[in-house]
């Protein structure tokens, strides 16, 4: 489990996404004129690490608060409705979010290796749609199996997202 205490390894971050600019030519210049001015291969640079930062964020924040509100219906502090509304809120928003990093690993003009992490992120986003979507089966049904199908893919999950965000245990 992600704890306070290794939390701090998120700002491991910036090093995952410099491995998404890693091939990325920068010129570094002296002169503060272009400091300001990026070239084209600082401007994707500066492009794909802010994908990766907000992407990191997304999928650890999103796996934060899909436990958060399960453990929010289970301890009965949310009720079947607003769980299962927040819930559909998450899942359309990480399909939204995967789906959009789908599109830029097919058409933009990425190293293998950048795709490589994209593809893990929409791998991540995957994962955490199935939790939702097993959590919402289970509010809706009572059939415990969607418990086991949850607590699978949120195992999955975090290891995932703990290998991409080299966070250690």
């Amino acid at each position: 489990m992600i704890t306070r205490k290794n939390s701090g390894a998120l700002i491991s971050i910036v090093l995952l996404l410099s491995t998404l600019s890693s091939n990325a030519e920068s010129k570094k210049s002296k002169d503060p004129r272009e400091v300001n001015s990026p070239s084209p291969s600082n401007a994707t640079q500066l492009y794909l690490q802010t994908i990766g930062t907000v992407s990191a964020q997304s999928v650890y924040l999103t796996y934060l608060a899909i436990g958060t509100l399960t453990n929010s219906f289970a301890s009965q502090a949310m009720d079947k409705e607003s769980t299962m509304q927040i819930l559909q809120e998450y899942i359309s928003l990480s399909k939204a979010c995967r789906d959009q990093l789908g599109t830029l690993a097919q058409e933009g003009k990425l190293t293998n290796e950048d795709k490589k992490v994209i593809r893990e992120l929409e791998t991540i986003y995957g994962l955490l749609i199935a939790e939702g979507q097993s959590f919402l089966d289970y509010i809706e049904t009572g059939d415990n199996s969607y418990l086991s199908s949850f607590e699978e893919n949120r195992k999955n999950a975090l290891n995932r997202i703990s290998k991409l965000l080299r966070i250690q245990e």
